[in-house]
């Protein structure tokens, strides 16, 4: 799998979790407080009772999928006009101690 087949798998899987997060949310805020009435959570029959848990079970799946998104395809590419504070890492050791 090359580098631009990666970043549009990691979109994807940013994109539907963002999207699942999202709407975990959403139906958490409408159990509680009956606000925000287009969630998807409260349009399933089968959880007629059981929003709560369905929205926290779409929230935890929200971060199972994007962290599958960041460990499965490795970490994102650093910023190419970043700059490392201090290249040369940290200076020899016992510098810092008085003889």
């Amino acid at each position: 799998m090359d580098d631009t087949e990666k970043k549009r798998v990691r979109h994807a899987l940013e994109a539907v979790g963002g999207i699942m997060m999202m709407q975990g949310v959403v139906g958490l805020i409408h159990a509680f407080t009956g606000w925000l009435t287009w969630g998807l959570i409260r349009h399933l029959g089968f959880l007629d009772g059981r929003e709560v848990y369905g929205s926290i079970t779409l929230i935890v799946l929200a971060v199972a999928v994007l962290a599958a998104a960041e460990s499965r395809l490795g970490p994102r590419p650093e910023d190419p006009d970043r700059e490392d504070p201090d290249p040369e890492g940290p200076g020899p050791k016992g510098s810092d101690q008085q003889a």
